[in-house]
């Protein structure tokens, strides 16, 4: 062999690690959850049929969320329409998305007090016992009668 075919086989050995390297998948992220927020928040409802999932397309609408702050996420509201039960619980792609995401579900809180104080005041006054909790990189809110047990459960999850 030449020198010159030595050198290009000797720098093409050296270059094959670093392109492998580049193209194998990424590490999994040590802070990322165990559990998806669909199967926490499914055991924290037991079985409870009186919720129905919304599109997050949906909630980012209701509340101006930025959607690239959203990683993992549940969104269920009343099958009626006119209770208050209510669960959002969003997971955010960041830690210091928290404190926005937080801002804007507390905002939606205030617009569906609005929205309930004179029209209905069974849901105007559950609506009055929730507020937004965090616990990490989730932000949670749940409304309704049953509101308490269930943010519990899914905050223990977490």
């Amino acid at each position: 062999m030449t020198r010159l075919r030595k050198s290009g086989l000797v720098l093409l050995l050296a270059i094959i690690p670093l392109l492998l390297g580049a193209c194998a998948a990424p590490a999994a992220q040590p802070d990322s959850p165990a559990r998806p927020l669909q199967e926490t928040v499914g055991e924290a409802l037991a079985g409870y049929t009186g919720l129905v999932p919304v599109e997050l397309t949906d909630l980012v609408g209701l509340t101006g969320l930025d959607e690239t702050m959203i990683g993992d996420w549940v969104y269920l509201v009343s099958a009626d329409g006119l209770s208050a039960e209510e669960v959002i619980a969003l997971r955010c792609t960041e830690e210091n998305h928290v404190p926005a995401v937080k801002e804007r579900l507390e905002i939606y809180l205030e617009q569906r007090l609005r929205e309930t104080r004179n029209y209905l005041p069974d849901a105007y006054a559950c609506l009055q016992q929730a507020a937004v909790q965090t616990e990490g990189r989730l932000v949670l809110l749940v409304t309704g009668s049953r509101a308490e047990a269930w943010a519990e459960t899914i905050l223990a999850g977490e």
